[in-house]
Parts: structure tokens; C-alpha cells; sequence
């Protein structure tokens, strides 16, 4: 049901200017568009139209007058006099309600600020006379006193934007940086994934726990990940756009140029983890006799393995495991799963 600012029962009000076209409201639902232009043909009406709105409803279509009309007449005067004679008439039992009517004009939003409207149809007056500055214009400058720039001034570069004066974070040219490996991947694996690029070295380490923003349960999650030295000419870039989209452990891993801080903060924990490991001492019987059988001189002598690899995690406290690594083209430090 549309409804209409409140107007006073006598006298019309004018929300619009005078014109040939007047809204007419608070119309039966029972009249019909010839019926209302028989009516206000003696006041002078060249046609009429009542809108309406269909209801779609199950394999019908109803029209549903709105209860208003629009009617056009001959003169600004004959739609002036319709108005003010059958304002508050009763019409098929309801009292009629004219006014001229408004054309629609719709608003631009400026491009400063979104919010602030303003009517296309409006004018902007500016009152000259009260302002005290004085236009531009050629009469107004002085061509006989031009302003001359110092040396720094010329030198000087122009204002950069904020966003543009980030520094961007130094990357590596010959290692990446392999995000959330596949639950037990080795060194071996990777040498086998990366074999087209001849990797030299390999540095696997684990990431501190952290809880993850889309879930709301207490669980800490930490990755594993790992930093790759390369032996290739192709670039960074395009090895890991390669990389990224073959499988590993059949799941795709996260390949990108490593950062210089992350391969820095990696050794450097790895060297105080390698000064804050104690030295075994390995405990030898004494015997008498010795044995030429291997056997029984491993039995005697226990052989062990130093110890290579590491296990880094970052942020955290580290935890160091004994695992023995195969040397495989070049150094490697490698976790163990704990």
C-alpha cells in the first residue's frame, strides 16, 4: 500500500511547480481509467493513466491497482483549477487528493566523498562580491618577476606515495622455500623432487605451534618446512612457478624464493643448537684379548655415527634427534620425526 506525506483535509498543499500534470491519490480500487477520464473531462483532462502492479500468483496474473492515477490537461490553469475544485471531493466514497505533479531527478554522488549528494537539476551559486579573493588571470601575473628554483629544488624528486616507499624484503637467488611438507618427508625426497635443478643443500626444520583464526578449538598446529639450495641457471621465480605445481608425497607443496632473514634465523639456530649439544663420551671395555672376527669386535667396540642433522624449530624450544644421514650430492641437515 503506497502512502503519501499527510496533507490538511481543506485546503491543497503544492509540493511541485505548477504544470499540466497532476497526481491524483486515495483512489478507489473499483475505478477504471475510462471511468476516471469521463469524470475529469469537464475540468479540462487530455488522458489519464492509473498504475498498477500484477501479483503473479499460480498460473494467474492479477493487476492490482495502487490507488493512484495520473491525469494530463489542457493548461497549467485547467490543472491548477482541478486541483483547487475537487480537492477533497468525494469520488466513489473517498475523498480525492490532487497535487501537481513532481518529476523525479535523480542525485549524483560526488567523487570526494560518497555520501555527500547533490541534485543534478541544481544549480551552484557562487556570490563573487563577497569574496576576497581575486580570479586568475593573465592580467593578474606578473610576467617581469619570474620565480626562479634553487639547485636542490630542481634536484629534488617528486613526493612518492606512502604505499610505494615500502621496502621490499631481500630474497635469495639460489634457494627456496618449501611451506607445510607431507608428514614424513626426508631429505631423499626432496633431492628426488628437485632433481632436475641439482639441489646442494637442504635445511628441514618445523615451524613454532600456532593456533589457526578460522578454528576455535585450543589445538596448536606447527608445519614443517624447508629451505633448498639450487645448482641452476633457471630463475628463482620460475623454478618454484614449476615446483609449485607438481606433487610431493602426492600433495602439492607451497614453493617460493626464500627470504635472506629466513636462511639467516635458520643457521644461526642451528649453530647454537650444535654449541648447546653435549659431547658423549663412548665407554670402551677393556679387554685382553683381541678378536679378527668383525663380529666379535663390534660386539667389543660399539660403533657410532655422528651426529648431522638437526632439527630446528623456530621460535620454540629445539629438540635435537640422532639420525644418521646419507650423503648424497653435498651436505645435508635433516630432521628427525619425534
Amino acid at each position: 500500500m503506497l502512502r503519501f506525506r499527510h496533507q490538511p483535509e481543506n485546503i491543497p498543499t503544492h509540493f511541485a511547480e505548477p504544470s499540466k500534470r497532476v497526481l491524483l491519490w486515495n483512489l478507489s480500487y473499483l475505478v477504471s481509467e475510462k471511468e476516471l477520464l469521463t469524470y475529469l473531462k469537464g475540468y479540462g483532462a487530455v488522458w489519464v493513466v492509473l498504475p498498477v502492479q500484477s501479483l503473479y500468483g499460480f498460473r494467474k496474473n492479477h493487476p492490482h491497482p495502487l490507488g493512484i492515477a495520473y491525469a494530463e490537461f489542457e493548461s497549467n490553469e485547467k490543472a491548477t483549477e482541478a486541483i483547487e475544485r475537487l480537492f477533497n471531493q468525494i469520488y466513489h466514497g473517498r475523498p480525492l487528493k490532487l497535487r501537481y505533479h513532481q518529476p523525479y531527478v535523480p542525485k549524483k554522488k560526488s567523487k570526494n566523498n560518497p555520501r555527500d549528494t547533490q541534485s543534478v537539476a541544481r544549480g551552484i551559486e557562487l556570490n563573487t562580491f563577497d569574496s576576497d579573493i581575486n580570479p586568475i588571470s593573465s592580467e593578474n601575473i606578473d610576467l617581469t618577476n619570474p620565480v626562479e628554483l634553487t639547485e636542490e629544488e630542481r634536484v629534488a624528486p617528486a613526493v612518492v606515495p606512502s604505499k610505494l616507499n615500502v621496502k621490499k624484503r631481500a630474497v635469495s637467488t639460489e634457494t627456496v622455500y618449501c611451506k607445510i611438507l607431507p608428514e614424513g618427508t626426508t631429505d631423499l625426497h626432496l633431492r628426488q623432487h628437485f632433481k632436475a635443478f641439482h639441489p646442494k643443500e637442504i635445511w628441514i626444520f618445523k615451524s613454532a605451534p600456532t593456533r589457526s583464526r578460522m578454528c576455535f578449538s585450543n589445538k596448536s598446529h606447527s608445519f614443517t618446512s624447508a629451505l633448498i639450495t639450487l645448482e641452476t641457471e633457471e630463475l628463482l621465480k620460475r623454478v618454484a612457478k614449476i615446483m609449485s605445481k607438481k606433487k610431493l608425497l602426492d600433495n602439492k607443496v607451497i614453493v617460493r624464493p626464500a627470504y635472506l632473514t629466513k636462511i639467516e634465523e635458520v643457521k644461526r639456530i642451528a649453530e647454537q643448537e650444535e654449541l648447546e649439544t653435549p659431547i658423549e663420551e663412548i665407554p670402551r671395555e677393556n679387554s685382553g684379548s683381541v678378536s679378527t672376527n668383525m663380529e666379535t669386535a663390534e660386539a667389543q667396540f660399539p660403533i657410532t655415527i655422528p651426529v648431522t642433522s638437526h632439527e630446528i624449530v623456530i621460535d620454540s624450544e629445539p629438540y635435537i634427534g640422532n639420525v644418521p644421514t646419507i650423503p648424497e650430492e653435498g651436505p645435508t641437515s635433516i630432521i628427525s620425526s619425534a
